[in-house]
């Protein structure tokens, strides 16, 4: 996300949860100063694989930009968010990210719920219970928020949506099945697309997970134009991260 996005997210979180304090106001700092540096490899990738193992990796590996292509083609509509998260179980598909197959000793794990993600050195910010995100690039970001039912999920999606001030907010009808983690937690992802405050076109993920614990997580993401790969395939491989503590 852009510079003054990155400002407006940060600036909006706090706004939202309380004023930020402690290790959270260095870490806004260091998102919107763009201090926090960019890793020289991607930390949460995998070894490299061998050579004989390079093409199943590559049948096995999901093409993010084939998934954020096919929900662009999804002609939105306006009007409220309706979700059925019945028929999410562990025999969906899963996401598959590389990044699955982490080095767990080079993330950074924060505990959230009943769920541990794995963070990958972006900028964080966290309170109460929200948590931000947000890539060196200032082109992608997370916000995490736990839901304990449909209902209420929906909601939370607003809300989060509300929080980075986001407009003409429209949601597409593709829903997408996944497991995620080593857990293979059931996971919802759909897609939605509107603007930034200053008009800029955004890409918009949900994503409702099911922990299996006393609450549920919901990962709003936000993709602007001109993300690099990197920043797009770690975006979903934190996603992956998540598992059970």
């Amino acid at each position: 996300m852009k510079t003054t996005r990155s400002t407006l997210l940060t600036a909006a979180l706090c706004f939202a949860i309380g004023a930020c304090g402690g290790d959270t106001k260095t870490n806004s700092s260091a998102a919107s100063s763009g201090s926090t540096p960019a890793p020289s490899a991607n930390p949460v990738a995998s070894a490299s694989a061998k050579p004989a193992d390079s093409a199943q990796a590559k049948k096995d590996t999901p093409d993010i930009d084939a998934i954020l292509n096919d929900s662009s083609k999804d002609t939105p509509a306006a009007g409220a968010l309706k979700v059925d998260l019945s028929g999410i179980d562990k025999d969906a598909p899963p996401l598959g990210m590389p990044t699955a197959k982490k080095a767990d000793d080079k993330l950074e794990w924060l505990g959230f719920g009943d769920v541990q993600i794995g963070n990958p050195g972006w900028a964080k910010t966290k309170k109460g219970e929200l948590g931000q995100l947000l890539d060196p690039t200032k082109k992608a970001g997370l916000l995490f928020a736990p839901f304990s039912d449909q209902k209420e999920g929906e909601a939370r999606v607003k809300d989060l949506i509300d929080l980075w001030k986001l407009k003409d907010v429209k949601f597409g009808s593709k829903q997408k099945k996944f497991v995620l983690g080593p857990d293979k937690l059931p996971a919802l992802m759909g897609f939605a697309q509107g603007k930034e405050p200053e008009g800029t076109p955004i890409q918009i993920f949900y994503v409702f997970v099911q922990t299996g614990g006393k609450s549920n997580v919901l990962a709003l993401a936000g993709i602007d134009d001109g993300v690099t790969k990197e920043a797009k395939d770690t975006l979903f491989g934190i996603l992956d991260s998540i598992k059970k503590k």
